[in-house]
């Protein structure tokens, strides 16, 4: 059997020890997915993590980076233009609890019409560290003007589905 013929009925690669990855190689990958809807009826101005939306990495090594990313569907149904409320990245190393990460997404996420709207969040984090980070996103009503509620997912499953959302952490080789 050839080599060639080995690799196709069994496509498993065990790399040496002193394997070496280019800068920016992606080491692992971590993500998870919430399929149901979310929503809070009291949204404040401090920052309110997203429940059951989290995912979690450890670092092989403290020089490398880990580029997060977030897809959810968010709305409100306020009275307002809500352009109070915001999100944010948040970030939990070694269990010592969330603190802000990135910039904030300023969300005029109000809609008449009852849906919610995609937002997409990025972010290239240096955390500097091995032990386990746990990203989540949070929101909050920075201004206090926005009134109403937030949903995740969607803000009446009669009119739509719960729209799933998805958050990733990948390692990056420094």
């Amino acid at each position: 059997e050839s080599a060639i013929d080995a690799l196709a009925s069994n496509p498993t690669v065990t790399l040496g020890s002193n394997t070496t990855f280019p800068t920016n190689s992606i080491l692992q990958l971590k993500h998870y997915s919430r399929g149901t809807s979310y929503s809070d009826s009291s949204i404040g101005s401090s920052w309110t993590n997203i429940p059951s939306f989290e995912v979690a990495i450890t670092p092989s090594s403290a020089s490398n980076k880990i580029l997060v990313i977030a897809n959810f569907r968010a709305g409100n149904n306020g009275t307002t233009s809500h352009n109070g409320l915001n999100f944010q990245f948040r970030r939990d190393i070694a269990n010592a609890g969330y603190n802000n990460v990135g910039n904030q997404l300023q969300s005029n996420s109000k809609d008449n019409y009852g849906y919610c709207i995609t937002h997409v969040m990025t972010l290239i984090d240096s955390p500097n560290t091995t032990s386990e980070i746990e990203y989540t996103v949070g929101y909050a009503d920075i201004r206090a003007a926005t009134g109403g509620s937030i949903f995740i997912g969607s803000i009446d499953t009669g009119i739509e589905n719960a729209y799933e959302s998805v958050i990733m952490a990948m390692e990056l080789k420094a």
